[in-house]
């Protein structure tokens, strides 16, 4: 692999790069797992009660993922790229959309890859307190999801370019990609909030924290994605309707609080304040191990939540299309898939463990899997 610098490649590259995560947590269906992320507390027990699923191919489609970040050069030394290939991507995509092709899941899993790069730029290094700088980055980066050649020669660029056009050629409706270019945008921007937040040392509000959450977690962004994995859109009018919305928000909500409870001693060593747990204690006045059963009893209400919508969907009067069933499976492979992925990967330092998973290959959501037992059942 060839040396390469980390800025400096470009008249508009000035700092490190950047930004920021996506994923999380698991426990098989009502079984209690703890992790030890902190010296003072053991990590409470996560519900999740969906299938785990991965795609068969999960092995090959992570080495591609490691060797394509190699190709651009990602990886600034070798133990970063050790680091990324213990976090196992590719088993965090394949789980999260094990339903998807194959070429799909490759998209989605570099995609991720890139993601985490930069998020970890942001996190651990002088770019994530420069918004000026990561202002500059995105400008570029819109351009690039529109078609326009590289305007500077640093690997993020380089790497964020190939991957603009592939999604492009993989997107089926232009509407689809339309959309997703301003998913990616808004995230962008909430990168932007954060740095702001870093660089003048305030810590967000309850409130501004969990409205941002939704948007500096990149969840839209794998909310989208399922799309692309399915091969197929939901209409408009169905995407918009106020329960798969809800259904949508929940994802999004318990994915990342699950990562802010198993991200918190990464984050908290950074010095970075952009977590619910911290947000939590200054809001409640409590101290942390209360905070993060509060955080934990959040998120199992929001999954209770879930499944009363998901009855409410199958026990409809009139019922619904098929695909609003694999969209509904979709969102909950999300919740389950990260999960495992949290269990089985070395990103938040737990000890790696097996999760019972039923492999498949590529085949589309199924409308059996939605189902889920409540606590107690």
């Amino acid at each position: 692999m060839r040396t390469r610098t980390r800025h400096n490649q470009g008249d508009d590259a000035h700092e490190p790069p950047p930004r920021k995560s996506m994923i999380v947590p698991r426990a098989e269906p009502r079984t209690a797992n703890r992790l030890e992320s902190d010296s003072r507390i053991q990590w409470p027990e996560v519900w999740t009660p969906f299938p785990s699923i991965c795609q068969v191919q999960v092995a090959r489609i992570q080495r591609r993922s490691i060797e394509w970040a190699d190709e651009f050069e990602l990886f600034r030394d070798p133990k970063v790229r050790s680091k990324f290939a213990a976090a196992r991507f590719g088993w965090l995509v394949s789980r999260c959309f094990h339903y998807g092709s194959e070429p799909r899941l490759q998209a989605i899993t570099d995609l991720t890859t890139w993601i985490f790069v930069e998020d970890d730029d942001c996190d651990e290094g002088p770019a994530g307190s420069h918004p000026a700088y990561l202002r500059g980055l995105y400008d570029r980066l819109r351009r690039y999801l529109s078609g326009a050649l590289p305007l500077a020669r640093t690997p993020l660029d380089l790497a964020f370019h190939e991957l603009s056009g592939r999604l492009a050629r993989l997107a089926s409706e232009d509407s689809w990609h339309k959309r997703f270019c301003q998913t990616l945008s808004d995230y962008f921007d909430s990168s932007v909030w954060e740095a702001e937040n870093r660089q003048a040392s305030a810590a967000p509000t309850m409130e501004g924290y969990r409205s941002m959450r939704r948007v500096t977690g990149g969840l839209p962004i794998y909310i989208d994605l399922i799309e692309l994995a399915m091969g197929e859109s939901l209409p408009i009018a169905l995407r918009r309707h106020p329960l798969i919305v809800e259904l949508a928000n929940i994802t999004n909500d318990v994915t990342c609080w699950h990562n802010d409870i198993y991200s918190f001693a990464k984050e908290s060593r950074a010095g970075d304040v952009h977590n619910l747990i911290p947000c939590l204690q200054r809001e409640h006045k409590i101290d942390l191990e209360q905070a993060t059963a509060l955080a934990v009893k959040n998120c199992d209400a929001k999954i209770e939540r879930f499944i009363a919508l998901v009855e409410a969907l199958l026990f409809a009067g009139q019922r619904p299309p098929d695909v609003v069933f694999r969209y509904v499976t979709a969102l909950s492979a999300i919740i389950q898939g990260n999960v495992d992925w949290s269990y089985e990967s070395a990103r938040y330092g737990s000890r790696a463990r097996a999760v019972s998973t039923r492999a498949v290959q590529s085949s589309g959501p199924s409308r059996t899997t939605i189902t889920a037992k409540r606590r107690g059942a």
